[in-house]
C-alpha cells in the first residue's frame, strides 16, 4: 500500500486525483467524525466543514508533502475551519434575530398608530425597551441598549410603510440590511423582516438580491437595490 507521504508528494507534482481520491478515502471518515464533533449534526455543517478541510488540502500539498503527520494536519484544519464556520453562524443567527426584534417593536408602533408602519426608525426607537425585553435572551443581544439601537437603525433601511391591515402585503419585505455581506463560501447575506414579524437571512452567489426582492415588494426599481 503506498503511504500518504507518497500519494501526497504525488498529487503535488503532478496534480493525480487518484492519488488525492486515495487520500479522501482514507480520511474522510476521520475529518468528519471530528467535524461533527466540533459543529453537530445541525443542518450540513459538518459535511460544509469536511469538504472544505479537503480543499485546503489539495491547495496546500506543496507544502505539506515530505514528512509530516496527515493525520494530525487534518485535525488541525477541521478545528480551525469548524471554529469559523460557528462564528459565521453565530453572527448570521444574531443578524436574523436583531431583524426580529427590531420588526417586533414595528410592530408595537402599527399597534398604536391605527395599523399603520412607521416612516422612519426614530419612531420606533420608543418601542425598542420593550421590543429587547420580549426577545428570549436580551442580555445576549447586545449589552448596551442604546449601542443597539444606534447599529441596527445605521444597519437598515425601511422599505414597505403600509398598513398591518392588509392580508395581501403580509409577504412584503418591511426592512432590510443596507448591505449584504460576504460569507466565508463567497455568497452574499442580507437580513429581513416581513409585514408578518418574521426574519430572514436571505444569500445570493454574485450578491444580486433584486430577482429575489421583487417577488417580495411590488413595484420595486433598479434604484432601491441595495449590496
Amino acid at each position: 500500500m503506498t503511504d500518504n507521504a507518497s500519494l501526497l508528494e504525488e498529487y503535488a507534482r503532478t496534480g493525480s486525483e487518484g492519488a488525492f481520491r486515495e487520500l479522501v478515502r482514507r480520511y474522510i471518515d476521520f475529518v468528519h467524525s471530528t467535524a461533527v464533533r466540533l459543529v453537530g449534526t445541525e443542518g450540513d455543517l459538518a459535511r460544509d466543514v469536511t469538504q472544505t478541510v479537503f480543499i485546503h488540502l489539495a491547495r496546500s500539498a506543496e507544502r505539506i508533502s515530505g514528512p509530516v503527520m496527515l493525520g494530525g494536519w487534518l485535525h488541525r484544519d477541521t478545528c480551525n475551519v469548524a471554529a469559523k464556520v460557528l462564528r459565521g453562524q453565530r453572527r448570521r443567527q444574531a443578524r436574523e434575530r436583531h431583524a426580529k426584534i427590531v420588526g417586533y417593536a414595528f410592530r408595537m408602533y402599527a399597534n398604536n398608530h391605527l395599523d399603520q408602519f412607521p416612516s422612519d426608525f426614530a419612531q420606533v426607537i420608543p418601542y425598542m425597551d420593550e421590543a429587547l425585553r420580549a426577545d428570549m435572551n436580551p442580555g445576549d443581544v447586545l449589552r448596551d441598549r442604546d449601542q443597539f439601537i444606534a447599529q441596527v437603525t445605521n444597519r437598515f433601511e425601511i422599505v414597505y410603510t403600509g398598513s398591518t391591515t392588509n392580508e395581501a402585503d403580509t409577504s412584503k419585505i418591511l426592512f432590510r440590511e443596507k448591505q449584504a455581506t460576504q460569507a466565508s463560501d463567497g455568497t452574499w447575506i442580507k437580513a429581513y423582516c416581513f409585514v408578518d414579524g418574521s426574519g430572514q437571512l436571505h444569500s445570493e452567489p454574485d450578491g444580486n438580491f433584486e430577482s429575489w426582492e421583487k417577488q417580495h415588494m411590488p413595484g420595486y426599481s433598479e434604484t432601491q437595490q441595495g449590496r
